[in-house]
């Protein structure tokens, strides 16, 4: 599965170190007064575990080199079982590789997966260089907007 020189695959345990020093950029770019990882790299390596280990969680390679991911949480929604869900955690590419096609692979496998799920929930940071139509575009649709109110 991918375009010439991009490949995806399964993450697996090995490539929690390289995930984990994306996800400290994504951090950044979400700039939050609150961190969006905890200091205790061993809770964050156990997370990331559980999450490549029994959810979803795939890799952009792009000539051999990590260049993004993609992770989502399946679950049974909180108040009808019979709704199945992948939720989309984070979607995210290294900023030399956006352009190359990598997020977009990314995007339609996630969604591709999604098709045995009643719900494939997406969702997009406010300041994402993703044109929320380029989503729409795949068959979603803009259902609810969420916002966050940061407490010290």
């Amino acid at each position: 599965m991918g375009w010439v020189g991009i490949v995806l695959r399964d993450a697996v345990v090995s490539d929690i170190d390289w995930i984990l020093v994306e996800l400290k950029q994504f951090a950044e770019f979400y700039a939050s007064s609150h961190s969006l990882f905890s200091d205790d790299d061993g809770y964050n390596r156990t997370v990331l575990k559980q999450l490549i280990e029994g959810h979803y969680f795939i890799v952009s390679e792009n000539d051999g080199i990590v260049s993004g991911f993609i992770a989502g949480m399946i679950s049974k929604h909180l108040f009808n079982p019979k709704i199945s869900t992948i939720t989309e955690l984070f979607w995210w590419v290294k900023p030399e590789y956006r352009r190359s096609g990598a997020g977009g692979l990314l995007l339609q496998e996630f969604t591709e997966f999604g098709k045995q799920f009643t719900w494939v929930i997406m969702t997009l940071e406010n300041d994402s260089p993703v044109k929320p139509a380029s989503i729409v575009k795949m068959g979603y649709k803009f259902k609810e907007q969420s916002f966050i109110k940061e407490n010290i």
